[in-house]
């Protein structure tokens, strides 16, 4: 059952299943490396980016678009 393995105390415990806040489903279990590496922290988990979150920062930043050419395309449809 789904469910069962989702709320499992031990994955949770062993840091196999991690609750994480999700900002368009809520909380949600999600799994993580069961790898350790002594001495090193483990990484976040942090929800996947949602669809045109970076767009300003790929257009504006990286390609050196104006913000009015960034904008013009927002307005248009394109992105």
């Amino acid at each position: 059952d789904l469910e069962e393995v989702v709320n499992d105390v031990h994955m949770h415990e062993r840091g196999m299943l991690n609750w994480l806040d999700h900002p368009e489903v809520d909380r949600i279990a999600a799994p993580h490396s069961p790898i350790r590496v002594v001495g090193s922290e483990r990484m976040p988990l942090r929800p996947a980016s949602r669809l045109g979150e970076h767009n300003r920062e790929i257009y504006v930043d990286w390609l050196g678009l104006s913000e009015d050419e960034f904008e013009g395309l927002k307005r248009d449809e394109v992105i």
